[in-house]
């Protein structure tokens, strides 16, 4: 009966579920990230504040949501938080990019001499 619920719990769509879970987790911590550094860059917060304040708001989530999951309203699963790192990191990433972008775009132009 064991040998039975470990091979149906690795179906390819268990496997499939589990993934898109994962990917899910990832892509919501890059999004808070990423919002919260909008947020922050529009109220003119210096680069360590977007920073910081980008990465506890999506961790604080992360967090919060297996809390959730481990008082009953989900499954809680370690992996979920990797992923959740996995975004964060995903996260500032794309926003230091954004943001060197922007920066090199309001460089002022040389004149050519």
């Amino acid at each position: 009966m064991t040998v039975l619920a470990l091979l149906s719990s690795s179906t390819p769509a268990a496997a499939q579920e589990a993934q898109t879970d994962k990917m899910l987790h990832a892509g919501a911590s890059a999004g808070i990230v990423d919002v919260v550094w909008l947020a922050a860059a529009l109220l003119d917060q210096p680069l360590p504040v977007r920073l910081g304040a980008s990465v506890v708001v999506a961790a604080a989530a992360g967090l919060g949501k297996e809390g959730l999951d481990l008082a009953g309203y989900g499954t809680p699963d370690a992996a979920d938080l990797v992923f959740d790192g996995l975004g964060i990191g995903i996260g500032v990433a794309v926003a230091l990019v954004v943001e060197a972008l922007h920066n090199d775009l309001d460089a002022p132009v040389p004149d050519g001499r």
